[in-house]
Parts: structure tokens; C-alpha cells; sequence
């Protein structure tokens, strides 16, 4: 038996916790009575196994557990891209224009490893800190979390398009140098790895 508190109390504990409520929690426990199961499942439990158990159907119970939480993660990345492209047509025409420029500078620079955000603001005749500031408060997003949501979006136009035939060809024309950084972040962001898309 656990101390302290048992297995329901536990998951009540994570379940309320503002740091732990999104992770998943699967109960392994010898108890088999259905009110004890419906019990737990209605405080926020993720998934229940009861011993004896199979190591690969808990493998099988871990894996889905982790897909269906990747996929609430791609789609809340997905609606506040959604949201801030909405909120780009409601803006005012100089501010549709700044942000334009933003974009077209880091799509005309898109290979350029030493792009920074001193180099953009430059070209588009700004300080840094007043871009910052501006791309802040029009997006919601950092200016380099801005760059990069340009980047990985015209990577995967790219690989739709496929405009070249390897994913490492991508990944160098968008400004990135390091394939492997680059794919488990592009698969964050989409869901799918960039050779899904390719293939």
C-alpha cells in the first residue's frame, strides 16, 4: 500500500494541480471492483491497468496515452496560429503592412544562418527593441518565435511543394542547421515528421 495517501487520492492531487493536470496518468493497481474504477476515472484519470499485467499492453496503453496528448498539444499549437491569422486581417492596413515587411525580410533571408533579429529590424529600418515590442503586442508571440513559425511554415510549403528532394535540402533553405533539431521541432509544431510530408 502506498503512505501517506492511496492511489485516488493521488490522482486527485495531480488532477487539481495546475503543474501536473496536462500529464497523462495511467493507474496500475490490483484492485479490480468497478466502483473503484468509475471512482478514479471520474477524478481525471487517463487510463487504468490491473495487475497481473502484460508488459506490452502497458506499453500499448503508454504509447496511446502519449499520441492523444501530442495530439491536444498540435491541436492548440494549430488553433493559436489559427487565431493569430484571423487576428492579422482585423488589423489596420500600416499594421498589416509592418508585419508583411517582417516576413517578406526573413523569407528573402530564409537561408541565411546569421539572421538575427538586429539584421531584420535593420532592413526594415526599425530598432530592435521597437520590432520586438511591436511584433509582441500585434501577434502575441516573441519576435523569434515569429521568425520561426515563418521558417517552419515555408518549410512545409517546401516539402508539400516538394521544391527539393530531401528533407536536409529543406532544412538548409529555411536557415536551419541541424536536421535533427529541426525535424523533432517541425513534427511539434504539425504533427508529422518533414520525410511524412516528402515521402
Amino acid at each position: 500500500m502506498m503512505p501517506v495517501m492511496n492511489g485516488a487520492t493521488l490522482i486527485k492531487h495531480l488532477k487539481t494541480s495546475e503543474n501536473f493536470a496536462a500529464i497523462p496518468v495511467l493507474m496500475l493497481t490490483a484492485r479490480t471492483d468497478i466502483k473503484e474504477q468509475l471512482a478514479v476515472l471520474r477524478i481525471g484519470l487517463d487510463d487504468y491497468l490491473t495487475k497481473p499485467f502484460d508488459a506490452a499492453v502497458l506499453k500499448a496503453h503508454l504509447n496511446h496515452l502519449i499520441e492523444q496528448a501530442r495530439q491536444q498539444y498540435v491541436s492548440k499549437e494549430d488553433e493559436l496560429m489559427n487565431q493569430l491569422e484571423v487576428k492579422l486581417l482585423a488589423f489596420d492596413p500600416k499594421e498589416q503592412e509592418f508585419l508583411k515587411q517582417v516576413e517578406q525580410t526573413v523569407i528573402e533571408n530564409l537561408g541565411n544562418f546569421d539572421l538575427t533579429l538586429e539584421k531584420i529590424s535593420h532592413k526594415i529600418g526599425l530598432s530592435e527593441r521597437h520590432l520586438s515590442r511591436k511584433v509582441k503586442e500585434l501577434t502575441k508571440l516573441t519576435a523569434n518565435q515569429f521568425v520561426k513559425e515563418i521558417r517552419f511554415r515555408e518549410a512545409k510549403r517546401m516539402l508539400i511543394e516538394q521544391e527539393y528532394s530531401s528533407v536536409k535540402a529543406v532544412v538548409y533553405s529555411v536557415g536551419f542547421k541541424s536536421e535533427k533539431l529541426f525535424s523533432r521541432n517541425f513534427k511539434k509544431r504539425f504533427g508529422k515528421y518533414p520525410k511524412e510530408l516528402l515521402s
